[in-house]
């Protein structure tokens, strides 16, 4: 009993790793090298290209069909897809190519038909679908990185979001925002942007102290994505201009003043992402950083607060698909 139960056990998980897949199945008819049309097929989309009759029942589900049908000097080409719900046909005229080459070109041609099907979800990404099971939408995520990977399309997301900044000497917390602007390739790599501000303040004994540190940052990132959940990591720099300022109880007995100038430093990035549907994103980020080029204040010859060494912060942002 026990083994029955692990054998099923292990069928369904592979039934639902396959849902994780675009399915595409690929049926040729008399035409020449129906493998090497298929082999074209899988090479271009990136991913399996299965006879239609060979899919498992629990494939068929979100399957794209593409049926290429030779006649005389022609092929007929049909592709239906669940997945957007369109149906498109062509007509490849194969007078002119050479026998050897047929396949590659026929191949080819439906690979397209099917990016173009697939490249609905990346214009119309909620409209063309609604209402599905989850492992059909990580059918149509997974069919949006295959043609984004073969058109190398880059999507940009923006995001706004509180950020709180903690000091190596943790002087006091500074509390701010970031506008956040992230560049994602259809690999594994991004690239990140921001704009933030913080501000701190305490107290000492002769009055108070304030800092505030406006920074623009910019990384390169590795992502990887397990949707909805993603992470990502990567290194940066990060600079811009502070200021120090103190305030005194008695003017008489201390004066006082304000520094400002450029800062800058490197930076470790670390964060995490919830995908909202097709739309957008709830992100994480942390990173920790170190700055080289510092500014300081000082107190009676002492320094009160400085924008140097190291440096974590922690920011949180909503973002938007653009």
């Amino acid at each position: 009993m026990l083994s029955g139960a692990l054998a099923f056990e292990s069928a369904r998980a592979r039934a639902e790793a396959d849902d994780d897949r675009p399915q595409l199945a690929v049926e040729v008819i008399g035409c020449e090298q129906p493998a090497d049309v298929q082999a074209v097929v899988a090479l271009e989309l990136g991913t399996s290209a299965s006879d239609p009759h060979s899919l498992p029942a629990h494939g068929a589900v979100n399957a794209t069909r593409a049926v290429a049908q030779c006649e005389a000097e022609r092929a007929l080409l049909a592709v239906t897809d669940p997945l957007t719900r369109k149906h498109v046909e062509r007509t490849v005229e194969l007078e002119h190519v050479h026998a050897s080459a047929r396949a590659r070109v026929i191949g080819i041609a439906i690979a397209e038909l099917v990016s173009a099907s697939w490249f609905e979800l990346e214009r119309a990404p909620t409209a063309s679908a609604p209402r599905q099971a989850p492992g059909t939408q990580r059918a149509r995520a997974a069919a949006l990185q295959a043609v984004r990977a073969r058109e190398a399309l880059w999507r940009v997301s923006l995001g706004v979001g509180p950020l709180l900044r903690l000091s190596h000497d943790a002087n006091a917390p500074g509390i701010g925002a970031a506008l956040q602007l992230i560049a994602q390739s259809p690999w594994s790599a991004r690239l990140m942007f921001d704009l933030s501000g913080a501000h701190a303040s305490r107290a000492i004994g002769l009055g108070a102290i304030e800092a505030t540190v406006l920074a623009l940052g910019a990384a390169g990132l590795l992502h990887a994505q397990n949707h909805p959940l993603g992470v990502h990591a990567g290194v940066g720099l990060r600079g811009g201009i502070a200021r120090v300022r103190g305030e005194s109880r008695d003017a008489s007995a201390v004066r006082e003043g304000d520094v400002s100038g450029p800062w800058l430093g490197s930076m470790l990035v670390l964060g995490g992402a919830l995908a909202l549907g097709e739309w957008g994103a709830l992100q994480l980020t942390s990173e920790l950083g170190y700055a080289f080029v510092a500014v300081r204040g000082r107190v009676d010859g002492r320094q009160a607060a400085a924008i140097d060494g190291a440096w974590v912060t922690l920011a949180l942002s909503l973002h938007v698909m653009l």
